[in-house]
């Protein structure tokens, strides 16, 4: 079942984890699918989770695979006044295997897997923008049952492509 959750659910419980750890600073998290890897603008420092668990549906052919290779880009910034700190956001789609259309497809998050992306994002910021140390060992990829193991495929995604 293909559900997609929605920028303003990100959104929420983006703000609930950060609440948790910086209450007094206000952030903003906005999906920008023109995010570029590596071109930062002044002040600005980057994150890269590559393995994400989203499914994904082809909209010619309506095959549908899941991947743990899902690659998310964030840009991270914090306002040195503390009023408008950002985290721009962009998913990496993958394209179908089974017909020849080529249609590079947007990946559909579950809850649970948007709980952890956001939970490194915010020990990245924590990491990157406060200069915090965060033990990384209690975020240990957890894996759950029925994730794919299979081989990811990297000429059907967007992500490898860009060499990322």
């Amino acid at each position: 079942e293909m559900q997609t959750l929605t920028m303003d659910s990100w959104r929420e419980m983006f703000y609930e984890k950060i609440d948790e750890v910086k209450p007094q600073d206000k952030w903003d998290l906005t999906m920008h699918q023109d995010l570029d890897y590596n071109v930062l603008e002044p002040g600005w420092v980057q994150s890269v989770q590559e393995h994400a668990f989203a499914s994904f549906q082809c909209s010619r052919c309506h095959h549908s695979w899941s991947s743990a290779q899902v690659v998310v880009l964030f840009h991270m910034y914090l306002d040195p006044h503390r009023r408008k700190s950002r985290v721009k956001m962009r998913v990496f789609r993958q394209e179908c295997y089974e017909c020849s259309e080529g249609n590079l497809e947007k990946p559909h998050f579950q809850e649970e897997s948007v709980r952890r992306i956001l939970a490194h994002l915010v020990n990245s910021i924590r990491e990157k923008c406060y200069g915090e140390f965060v033990d990384h060992s209690q975020l240990a990829e957890v894996t759950v049952s029925g994730w794919p193991h299979g081989p990811h495929r990297s000429d059907h995604c967007e992500a490898c492509r860009l060499g990322i």
